[in-house]
């Protein structure tokens, strides 16, 4: 499916929003401006991933987000570093911290997930493998 993006001047408290309603898509005009083309790739998808699947829970978001952009060939770590980049711009709302710090690191495992099991990296397997140890 595809959704339409709107591009805007500012968004109160996040880079990028959607209406799960209208299927719409607002993205603030400096991420595009400042951030790299594949953090906005992420961006947008997790966005599209709230429409999608009607959620509000931005694991279940970030996980089919991930996903899609795996599938679009681009460099998995960006995908980490989007969410890491995106989160700490809320570093202030302390409330926040731990959540976004599971999301973080769920999204280091399915990175090292998705190369250990997809593409066969044989420093992944490992990885993933002394990680599933623990």
């Amino acid at each position: 499916m595809s959704y339409p993006v709107y591009i805007v001047d500012t968004l109160e408290g996040s880079p990028a929003c959607c209406n799960r309603f209208t299927g719409e898509v607002f993205l603030a005009k400096d991420v595009c401006e400042t951030l790299p083309y594949t953090y906005v790739v992420f961006i947008i998808l997790h966005e599209c991933a709230h429409i999608e699947i009607g959620t509000t829970d931005e694991s279940r978001a970030d996980s089919l987000a991930f996903y899609r952009y795996a599938a679009l060939g681009l460099p998995l770590s960006d995908a980490v570093f989007a969410l890491t980049k995106i989160l700490n711009c809320d570093i202030s709302q302390s409330n926040f911290i731990a959540e976004h710090e599971k999301r973080i690191n769920d999204q280091y495992n399915r990175v090292l997930w998705y190369d250990a099991n997809i593409n066969k990296y044989p420093l992944s397997i490992k990885k993933y493998k002394d990680l599933q140890k623990c």
